[in-house]
């Protein structure tokens, strides 16, 4: 067995000038020398070049060992770099044409390596994108770190799609001078749901500004009807002011017309009919309560007629507050008391019901 941990380092030997240096040794020694040259002599050359044989042997040896080592190396690497998942290659800074590739730049370009070898990579860049690749390219040789753009590429069949390239600049395998390393990064389907994202952004932004904007207008509706009511509620408190104010002159001269009127009625139901209600609380109920019914009616019927006007509510007559079933429901819910009761009997003096039998 040979001990190799003694064998010379063959790395950095050039094998064409050994072969130089041992023809040129060969040459020094003739024939005369080798005849004169004792047995011992002869032996200890013989032993010399075997030696020497064993070493170049082993050499050799070495040699294949290496150079099976790089083979497996360049393989695997050559497998990574053709079989990455990544559009990797190599281009040209004096031409722009593409040097190198591996298997996924002919997948996304759909063109086989051997035409795409020595062509330009601009022939499959969107017109739209030249500029900004240009611009790209440049800054790889002029900056000293990686470089990056989005940009959009044109196959040879199918629609564009979207991608990121990373570039760095190396030197080429080929001698042809300043190179490029760059990456190819499929990235459409980011792309697509960034511009869906950014639709639905847009859409519920405009929706939004919209549902707003009628806020708005409502709170502004909203102000106007409040002011509106506002002055109708000061018209009306005037309104019942003056009512009381009518009232109260003459008080007794009303009691005694109202006890006539209980015990024989003057006016006909027709008569009260046409009536308006406000007469008819003025003068048929008593001065108190007929004030506080009117007011009952009033408020009622602004509840649901906010917008209704105060000089039509002057002029409604009993019988179109007998028709009203709405308003007379409202006064029933809410005011069910003795101003009712004085009210009831009120009208009851005229066989009038407004708020049914049982009141």
């Amino acid at each position: 067995m040979i001990n190799t941990s003694t064998l010379p380092n063959t790395r950095g030997i050039d094998m064409d000038d050994l072969r130089s240096k041992a023809e040129k040794l060969a040459k020094n020694v003739t024939s005369a020398e080798l005849e004169a040259m004792s047995t011992w002599d002869v032996k200890k050359l013989i032993q010399e070049l075997q030696v020497h044989q064993v070493e170049l042997e082993m050499q050799n040896e070495q040699l294949v060992e290496v150079t099976t080592e790089l083979q497996k190396a360049h393989d695997k690497y050559s497998d990574l770099y053709d079989f990455a998942p990544v559009g990797y290659m190599t281009i040209e800074k004096k031409t722009g044409v593409i040097a190198e590739l591996n298997l996924a730049v002919t997948q996304l370009l759909g063109v086989e390596r051997s035409q795409l070898k020595g062509s330009l990579f601009t022939k499959f860049i969107s017109p739209d994108s030249i500029k900004e690749y240009l611009t790209f390219f440049k800054s790889i040789f002029d900056a000293n770190h990686k470089q990056m753009c989005e940009l959009w590429l044109k196959p040879k069949t199918g629609k564009p799609f979207f991608v990121r390239l990373e570039g760095v600049d190396i030197e080429s395998p080929t001698k042809v001078g300043k190179c490029c390393q760059i990456a190819i990064i499929d990235i459409d389907e980011r792309k697509k749901m960034e511009e869906e994202l950014d639709r639905q952004v847009r859409q519920r932004t405009a929706e939004l500004e919209h549902a707003n904007a009628l806020l708005i207008a409502e709170v502004e509706e909203r102000k106007k009807w409040q002011k509106d009511s506002e002055l109708l509620i000061a018209e009306l408190q005037n309104a019942i002011h003056d009512a009381d104010n009518r009232h109260k002159v003459g008080t007794t001269e009303q009691k005694s017309s109202n006890v006539q009127i209980a015990k024989a009625p003057a006016l006909t139901q027709s008569d009260v009919l046409q009536m308006t209600l406000k007469e008819f609380c003025d003068k048929e109920i008593d001065p108190v309560f007929g004030s506080r019914f009117w007011r009952y009616f009033v408020n009622s019927k602004k509840s649901y007629e906010p917008m209704f006007p105060m000089h039509e509510l002057i002029e409604f007559t009993v019988q179109d507050f007998m028709d009203d079933m709405r308003c007379k429901m409202r006064i029933k819910k809410h005011y069910n008391n003795e101003t009712l009761e004085k009210a009831i009997e009120s009208f009851a003096k005229y066989n009038l019901m407004p708020f049914g039998n049982n009141n």
